[in-house]
């Protein structure tokens, strides 16, 4: 497939808006959550690892599998809301093969499991902020993650994680819409008005210009008239 400069346009303005867009919501969550919880609002340790690391792999995810994506695809429209089909997908199946039977059916598994690390790495600030009317409790030491309440982990880390990635994208993708598909039809009408008006002006001179042809070619035939006439009266004489 040729990327042209069009496809370019369309693919790092999608990225832009969408990027900024989830990290505006993560700051809000944070300030949303030090404002209804003062007391109990827990700083972040590290900025770098805590905020700064999962929004950029966030952000290289959604990257990848959007252009990826956008070039594989013929369909255009869905190209921005495969990277949330990909997570439904690949959160689901990190979900699914942690669950235990042992003693009911139960999440379970260790803090350095790579399917944890990439939810955690997923999670969303904004959502974090109902931990303050519903937190996760469970065996979170001596390397072990087991929920108490599977039910309430999935809602936390799964499902409300996936809502949150579809209506952002959601938003972005109306953002673009506005902000840029209008602007360009703005700047397309102006252009448009412009050339109108440029080749009713021209229309207008070039029919100036026949009308003064015209009246010079009447004129040159009088004249020839006349001459005819008197050299007819010579001749006759």
């Amino acid at each position: 497939m040729k990327i042209t400069k069009t496809d370019i346009s369309y693919l790092v303005q999608n990225i832009f808006v969408w990027l900024f867009i989830n990290f505006s919501f993560n700051l809000l969550g944070l300030w949303i959550s030090k404002l209804l919880d003062k007391a109990g609002f827990n700083y972040l340790q590290s900025i770098t690892n805590e905020f700064v690391k999962p929004l950029l792999i966030q952000s290289a995810v959604f990257i990848i599998i959007f252009i990826l994506a956008y070039v594989f695809l013929k369909n255009r429209k869905i190209t921005l809301y495969i990277f949330t089909l990909f997570q439904v997908l690949a959160f689901h199946v990190i979900f699914v093969i942690n669950l235990s039977t042992n003693h009911m059916i139960h999440f379970e598994t260790t803090l350095d499991d790579w399917g944890l690390e990439y939810l955690s790495n997923m999670g969303q600030y904004f959502v974090d902020i109902l931990y303050i009317y519903l937190p996760l409790e469970g065996i979170f030491k001596n390397g072990l993650f087991i929920p108490r309440n599977t039910g309430v982990f999935y809602l936390e880390w799964i499902f409300l994680v996936l809502v949150y990635f579809g209506a952002i994208t959601w938003l972005s993708s109306k953002a673009v819409g506005f902000f840029f598909t209008s602007k360009k039809i703005a700047l397309n009408t102006e252009k448009e008005a412009t050339t109108t008006e440029n080749l009713t002006d021209t229309a207008v001179e070039m029919a100036q210009v026949e009308s003064n042809d015209t009246d010079e070619n009447s004129d040159n035939t009088n004249l020839s008239d006349k001459n005819v006439s008197a050299e007819t009266r010579d001749i006759e004489s």
